[in-house]
């Protein structure tokens, strides 16, 4: 991993790499020996910006599991930020091409609200 020169961006790194690992985990949640192995990183140190994350609101840990899992304030970030971000006007040509070169029916279903379009 590359080391930013920007001063405190190297934490800024470090804590954007183990959020994208934390929801790599997906549901089942992350165990700080994995994250520190992933992200090679000291577990200390994991810790260390997973307890700074997880007062932000961006991850939580589960109590029993002690696992690591997206946080409240990221899925509010992701809500906003998915707005931004129309996945059908991205995916317009790939689907219709997936369409043409297997001869069948494409589609795209995406959830908006409480509706899939």
């Amino acid at each position: 991993m590359d080391t930013p020169s920007v001063p405190g961006a190297q934490a800024v790194a470090r804590a954007a790499r183990l959020l994208r690992l934390v929801t790599a985990a997906a549901g089942d949640g992350a165990n700080l020996q994995d994250l520190a192995r992933s992200a090679e990183l000291s577990r200390s140190t994991v810790h260390r910006l997973l307890s700074a994350l997880r007062a932000e609101g961006l991850v939580d840990r589960d109590e029993q599991t002690a696992r690591w899992m997206p946080g409240p304030e990221l899925f509010l970030m992701g809500s906003v930020a998915a707005a931004r971000y129309d996945v059908t006007a991205l995916a317009r040509d790939i689907v219709r091409s997936l369409a043409v070169k297997t001869e069948e029916s494409a589609f795209l279903s995406v959830r908006r609200a409480d509706e899939t379009v």
